[in-house]
């Protein structure tokens, strides 16, 4: 944002997770895991919650929010904000000042997100940078700064997992509900793993275009009744949900 004027910047940025409708039709970040695979990556708003424990311990950072539409501009067949946009209020909400929130809206996929930080970071003058997301997604981004030659200027970023820091933060609040998250992470954990292995053979396809979500889930309707789950649209136990971020 324009009163950003610091010379040299220290940054937490959130790699957003999946979105989804409350009750009030508002949109808002998933929670640690969803049972409707059309809301996207679960544990977006865990993400939310340890950016804003790091600024309150760290006020002098700034946060990036980062996450555009996705691969399809619809969630159910419903017209949704940019991510990064629902994560900024989400921050505020929270406490963020709103001056201290950059906002990058471009990306619509993790690899996308990890190429237009890079370009955030020239433009902002960004000396130190620590990356959130959900420790079962940090390997798979670990794997492609690795091994993408054009990521390798964030090869010094330090990734740390959302759940430790709210664990850290408040024990006794999350430690039962990160438990009875990894129960139910189990096909996510699979799919991130077999990501890791495509990129270090090189066969893992970064700019792969996949099926719109409004196709996708008249799909999936006409299947539901034939399956125990929705994992079944993209070939991946990743799901629906990762029509927006996978």
């Amino acid at each position: 944002m324009k009163s950003i004027d610091q010379k040299n910047i220290e940054a937490i940025v959130i790699l957003s997770g999946g979105i989804k409708q409350n009750k009030q039709g508002q949109w808002v970040s998933t929670e640690l895991t969803e049972s409707n695979s059309f809301t996207g990556a679960p544990g977006g708003k865990i993400r939310i919650i340890a950016a804003s424990y790091l600024y309150k311990n760290d006020p002098h950072k700034n946060i990036i929010t980062s996450g555009g539409q996705g691969y399809d501009k619809n969630v159910q067949n419903v017209k949704h904000p940019n991510v990064s946009e629902i994560n900024t209020r989400e921050l505020i909400e929270l406490g963020v000042p709103a001056q201290k929130i950059i906002q990058e809206s471009k990306s619509n996929n993790t690899y996308q997100q990890l190429k237009e930080l890079i370009k955030k970071i020239k433009e902002k003058n960004i000396v130190q940078l620590e990356i959130i997301s959900s420790y079962w997604h940090l390997p798979r981004i670990k794997a492609m700064i690795d091994y993408q030659p054009e990521l390798k200027l964030l090869k010094k970023a330090k990734l740390i997992p959302a759940e430790k820091i709210c664990h850290e933060e408040d024990k006794k609040q999350w430690q039962p509900l990160i438990k009875s998250a990894d129960t139910k992470l189990e096909k996510i954990i699979k799919s991130e793993k077999q990501g890791i292995k495509d990129i270090k053979a090189g066969k893992y396809k970064f700019n792969q275009k996949i099926k719109s979500l409004k196709h996708a889930n008249i799909k999936a309707l006409k299947q539901k009744n034939k399956q125990h789950s929705l994992f079944i649209i993209f070939g991946s136990s990743k799901g629906l949900g990762h029509a927006l971020y996978k």
